[in-house]
């Protein structure tokens, strides 16, 4: 297997994505073809998300050009800039001892830990979001919510 091949796997096995082989392949390929829009357009038409508009995929591009190496662009996509200094000099916690959780990001600058999703900040004693109103900490929909059934 290419050191491209495994290292699209990894990160997308971090991230919680499974892929079959032809997709594996379609996506490593897109990789190694470089930041084009066209590539990036394969990407996600491989991953089954091909709804982004053109601007969207520009967007992309441009934050693809401005990284160094895959794991910098997916964390500038998922993590995104510091919500404290805005710093683009992010990274996911994914494989951070004791955190190991890709919704928790780390400034490289400022060193304080976020929340992807809603930005709180959290510390590494409790690296998990707490705040209730983040998606996060919501019901997934087929989760019993702690409600009684009324008696007939």
């Amino acid at each position: 297997m290419s050191s491209a091949k495994q290292e699209v796997q990894k990160l997308l096995e971090d991230a919680g994505v499974e892929v079959d082989d032809v997709t594996l392949a379609r996506l490593t390929k897109a990789v190694e073809e470089g930041r084009s829009e066209d590539a990036l357009g394969q990407f996600f038409r491989a991953l089954g998300a091909s709804g982004f508009s053109k601007e969207d995929i520009q967007q992309i591009v441009a934050l693809a050009e401005k990284t160094e190496s895959a794991e910098e662009f997916v964390d500038a996509m998922f993590i995104g800039p510091c919500p404290f200094c805005d710093s683009e000099s992010t990274r996911s916690l994914t494989d951070e001892p004791g955190v190991e959780d890709p919704t928790v990001g780390e400034c490289k600058d400022c060193k304080k830990l976020f929340c992807s999703e809603c930005h709180s900040e959290l510390s590494r004693k409790q690296p998990s979001c707490t705040n209730e109103e983040c998606w996060l900490n919501q019901p997934e929909e087929d989760e019993d919510i702690d409600e009684e059934e009324p008696e007939l």
